[in-house]
């Protein structure tokens, strides 16, 4: 088995046992702040990494930039991210709610409601391994849009966020390369 390939299995066991404490201090420390400021500057309310299990079948949050208890898997056969992944392409969609493959699970699990996500794939030298997705979010499942950001995203924000995910990916092979 080659180093990356390592590297590789090293960051898909994080979905198999989730330990958001320990994914976050595995991860470069740029990382968290340079995502918090990406998050701030495109108006989201929060981003995920999602990365896949070794069973290939969900994709697991091993990171939130707002709550690090977070805990979620997602099917690979339903929902954005899960599109994102299988398609490896960037996918944005705007008022998410008009969507019959759009997924419920989390906004159902945690009383919220996406209104706008961009999710792009997360490589790892060159081999898929997860999703960085970025939400706007509702106050709640019957609020309007909140008003304390600009409401959606625009094809910029979705440049930014595959240069954010590549920028992410360098760094962790860069700090792994180094022990």
């Amino acid at each position: 088995m080659s180093r990356q390939d390592d590297i590789y299995a090293s960051v898909t066991q994080f979905a198999k046992t989730p330990n958001l404490y320990g994914f976050m201090q595995w991860l470069p420390e740029a990382v968290p702040g340079l995502l918090k400021h990406v998050v701030s500057e495109m108006g989201a309310h929060e981003a995920s990494m999602w990365i896949i299990n070794d069973e290939n079948d969900k994709l697991v949050i091993c990171y939130n930039t707002e709550e690090l208890e977070r805990h979620f898997s997602q099917s690979l056969d339903s929902g954005f991210v899960s599109k994102a992944y299988q398609e490896e392409v960037p996918v944005h969609h705007e008022g998410i709610n008009r969507y019959v493959d759009s997924s419920p699970l989390i906004d159902n699990e945690h009383e919220q409601k996406t209104q706008h996500q961009i999710s792009v794939p997360f490589y790892l030298f060159g081999k898929l391994c997860g999703v960085l997705s970025v939400v706007q979010l509702s106050s709640d499942f019957h609020s309007a849009p909140r008003e304390d950001v600009q409401w959606g995203f625009d094809e910029e924000a979705v440049t930014l966020l595959v240069a954010t995910a590549t920028v992410i990916a360098e760094n962790i092979e860069s700090n792994w390369e180094k022990k």
